[in-house]
């Protein structure tokens, strides 16, 4: 399973809409926004996704749809062009790749609820879509009800080390939940397109990246790199370098050992 914001829901129970109402989510990117006026803060790898594409993945099933918009922009004018038929829209700002589905379902059937037509939150806006579209501007209190943790947003370096932290023990936690034993949290390093299945053994010291499918029973002792790659069931790896490679089942693979294509 590669994750995203919906696996990462810690609520395991079927997450539905109030009356099944159809929902849109519009995701805001800030046009120019950089820490070192290079890279887009929206483009920054976060454990092997960007953060717009983490922030995209809290739609789930709900329609989404990318925005650019500038500071002095006008947050109803940027959405109106893109307001479809669903009943209510999200507008989400992109710095904020904590966010999961269930918290936007939360706020949704809230919304609903309390019969509201827009509501601000810490970094986005809710609307009831008819509504808006006869608006001109937008004015509402901030609520303050959602999880402060989704909505940790990336405004510098020290809140992006903050989201990576929580990212991690997230990833982590997941894994762990699913019968995978890593040994140092700390030390350990998995990215979010790496799937595990149950009894892999994870010792101090790994990197695993990109796309790596690793199967049951394969024990990482320390020190390996892998990439993009496929590890059969019961293969032993030791601080072994492994790129777009096959290892094969029960193989072991030795130290300062490089397999590439």
């Amino acid at each position: 399973m590669v994750i995203d914001n919906t696996v990462l829901d810690t609520r395991v129970e079927k997450l539905t809409v109030v009356d099944n109402l159809s929902v849109r989510l519009l995701v805001l990117v800030r046009k120019n926004f950089s820490f070192d006026g290079i890279k887009p803060v929206c483009d920054i790898n976060c454990y092997g996704k960007t953060i717009k594409e983490w922030a995209v993945s809290s739609a789930g099933e709900f329609a989404c749809k990318v925005l650019e918009y500038g500071l002095s922009d006008n947050v109803i004018d940027i959405i109106k062009p893109h307001l479809a038929n669903e009943k209510i829209t999200i507008a989400l700002f992109c710095e904020t790749p904590l966010i999961r589905h269930s918290t936007l379902v939360d706020l949704v059937n809230d919304f609903i609820y309390k019969k509201q037509k827009i509501r601000k939150f810490k970094r986005g806006y809710l609307f009831d879509t008819e509504f808006v579209k006869q608006a001109e501007s937008v004015y509402a209190p901030e609520i303050g009800q959602e999880n402060g943790e989704d909505f940790m947003a990336i405004t510098n370096t020290a809140d992006l080390n903050n989201v990576l932290q929580i990212m991690k023990r997230r990833i982590m936690s997941y894994h762990i939940s699913n019968g995978v034993q890593i040994v140092d949290i700390n030390s350990t390093y998995i990215e979010a397109e790496v799937e595990l299945q149950a009894g892999v053994i994870i010792y101090p010291n790994n990197n695993i990246l990109g796309k790596t499918f690793i199967e049951k029973g394969v024990v990482l002792y320390p020190n390996n790199v892998i990439k993009d790659s496929y590890i059969c069931e019961k293969a032993v790896l030791k601080g072994a370098f492994i790129e777009s490679a096959k290892v094969q089942a029960k193989a072991v693979i030795e130290p300062f050992t490089k397999v590439m294509p």
